[in-house]
């Protein structure tokens, strides 16, 4: 039997050029502070929250059909990280963005999936324009895709890009994702991936090492 994606509730991610954190409440704050921006509501089509908002949302990243992953790009010049309470107290500041996985139900992953393969939609955002064109996005998704096939069962990722954001559009791409479906009344594109051989999820980025997290909130000073 598969693991539920609640697995994810108790690891963080370490790639070679980031930490992937589940999306907790010590990340609410900043989180709430990216979305106050135009350029992101109109690119993931959102609504501003307010802050209560956000927490409310941020518990709703915790059930086990979707998970929210906070990207932070590592720093030589910050202190080492070595441990789950260092990358949470070095994620306070150093979060560039995040990455989603929402596991699809069978009615919703059944256009463009004749083999019925257990599907998930992902998501990414850098939000730090600094950051951006840095490869964290192709590495985040390129590891939650490992992830998600070892430990989650997925064979196919489905992504729905709007079709102007070429930047997006280049990306998915660049990891293999084909366009099967557009929806004109909404703009977007959907494409996706199917990986029915693990040797088809070898980008870069996607070797990655699991840790047990056991703190579900910043450490008190």
């Amino acid at each position: 039997m598969q693991a539920s994606i609640g697995a994810t509730d108790r690891v963080w991610i370490r790639t070679s050029g980031l930490f992937l954190l589940p999306y907790l409440s010590c990340h609410v704050p900043r989180a709430h502070q990216w979305m106050q921006s135009p350029e992101l509501q109109e690119l993931t089509c959102s609504e501003p929250l307010t802050l209560e908002e956000e927490y409310e949302n941020q518990q709703g990243w915790w059930t086990e059909e979707k998970k929210m992953l906070i990207l932070c790009p590592h720093d030589q010049n910050r202190r080492p990280i070595s441990t789950e309470e260092d990358a949470i107290i070095d994620s306070l500041t150093s979060a560039c963005g995040d990455v989603s996985l929402v596991m699809l139900s069978d009615d919703d992953a059944e256009k463009g999936n004749p083999k019925l393969l257990r599907s998930a939609e992902l998501d990414v955002m850098i939000t730090d324009p600094l950051q951006r064109r840095q490869g964290h996005a192709q590495q985040g998704l390129a590891a939650i895709m490992k992830y998600a096939y070892e430990h989650l069962g997925v064979r196919r990722f489905v992504a729905k890009i709007l079709d102007h954001n070429q930047a997006s559009l280049a990306l998915f791409r660049r990891l293999g994702f084909e366009e099967f479906n557009r929806v004109e009344v909404f703009h977007e594109v959907h494409m996706h991936y199917c990986a029915e051989e693990p040797s088809r999820l070898h980008s870069p980025g996607s070797d990655y090492v699991l840790a047990p997290l056991h703190r579900l909130a910043p450490p008190s000073d």
